[in-house]
């Protein structure tokens, strides 16, 4: 036999229910949908957010890179003149003391020849006064500071 047949209240009735069943369902699908962009749209505004600092870093770094640079170069100058000037100073120096010891020298031939020459009086070695005593040692420290050093180095007196 077949079913009875429902009587068209029902029907309609039955049909209502699936019918709100499925827009209950379809809101419920936007409600997630709205929720998903949401969230898609806080991580988009998050991740330009982290995107922009980066940048912001990268440019920073690069011009710490850059100031860095830079900083090398000036020191690499500077040392570069401190270096010639550490070396004309040097140059100065040992060039002074030549002079001294050509000086000092000298002194000694003629002390050797007054000596062979049979002079009847022996003269006195000469004796520094005070003020030639006190050029003697400032040029010594004046020519040991242009050479970096901070002490002169002891020498014989041309007197002997």
């Amino acid at each position: 036999m077949t079913a009875p047949a429902k009587d068209p209240m029902t029907n309609r009735r039955e049909k209502a229910a699936s019918t709100g069943q499925a827009a209950e369902k379809a809101r419920e699908s936007v409600a997630d949908l709205d929720s998903r962009l949401r969230m898609n749209a806080s991580q988009t505004k998050e991740q330009k957010q982290a995107l922009r600092n980066a940048l912001a870093e990268a440019d920073r770094l690069k011009a710490a890179l850059k100031a860095g640079e830079r900083e090398r170069e000036n020191l690499s100058k500077r040392r570069k003149k401190a270096a010639s000037k550490a070396e004309k100073a040097r140059a100065k120096a040992k060039s002074a003391e030549q002079r001294y010891d050509k000086m000092v020298l000298a002194e000694m031939v003629r002390r050797e020849k007054e000596r062979e020459s049979g002079s009847a009086a022996d003269p006195e070695p000469e004796r520094p006064n005070q003020a030639t005593s006190t050029a003697t040692s400032t040029a010594a420290r004046k020519t040991a500071a242009d050479a970096g050093n901070s002490e002169p180095q002891n020498r014989p007196t041309p007197a002997g």
